[in-house]
């Protein structure tokens, strides 16, 4: 198989989803190695590295050092083209976060202006919540981000903006997965949650606005490192 340029990484993650369909790996088998993709899909290394964290970042593969990458118990469900191109598009990924610009720059302002004492420290919960998991184990708990941003949308009081950001939920923690292996991710993150919490804690919707903006932004390079790490 020649993959075309434009969606190398892409077209080797659905080759290797193919054969796992197939049937040829089970869980509990291994799986070729980034060398072994390249010799079989005539592809460079950075295609293969990128398609094996696809793999990894869609919870269908674990990788440790010494034993390479094994096939985990998924569900086919987990397997189709759709999170594929969502995972490895460029464009998927920027049109996902024009999305998210859209929609949770305006919540967390509306927040700011509605919510009520209850409602922030709703949003505070959720924050220590998700800071102390982080903390205590290095891992993006991403249910309890979710949840702050969750927590965000029910403050403007407008049932919408929870019902959109729900949506796209599965697209957004796809991202965070890929975005954790960035090394620098977890502290710019809790940094941004800080300053959006303290804005609409203080009732400061352009300052809520600001650090949403800045929040996303971040994310977004974050998942830009993780597919795409220097060599």
């Amino acid at each position: 198989m020649r993959a075309e340029r434009r969606t190398l990484s892409q077209a080797v993650t659905e080759a290797v989803l193919d054969r796992i369909r197939a049937g040829e790996f089970r869980p509990g088998d291994r799986l070729p190695t980034e060398k072994g993709l390249m010799d079989q899909y005539d592809v460079g290394r950075n295609a293969a590295r990128e398609a094996m964290q696809a793999l990894v970042a869609m919870g269908l593969i674990e990788v440790r050092p010494g034993r390479g990458a094994t096939l985990l118990a998924v569900e086919a469900s987990g397997m189709d083209t759709d999170t594929v191109t969502a995972l490895l598009s460029d464009e998927a990924i920027e049109n996902l976060y024009e999305f998210r610009r859209l929609l949770e720059v305006e919540t967390a302002a509306r927040a700011a202006e509605r919510a009520g004492d209850e409602d922030v420290a709703e949003i505070h919960t959720a924050l220590k919540r998700w800071q102390r998991e982080v903390t205590r184990t290095g891992e993006n708990y991403s249910v309890l981000d979710d949840e702050f941003h969750a927590a965000i949308a029910r403050a403007s009081h407008n049932p919408l903006f929870l019902t959109m950001l729900n949506a796209v939920s599965d697209l957004i923690d796809r991202g965070r997965q890929i975005s954790a292996r960035v090394p620098w991710s977890f502290e710019r993150a809790r940094v941004e949650h800080d300053e959006i919490y303290a804005a609409i804690a203080a009732h400061e919707p352009e300052q809520a606005a600001d650090a949403m903006r800045v929040h996303l932004d971040g994310a977004i390079e974050a998942i830009r490192a993780g597919l795409h790490p220097a060599p």
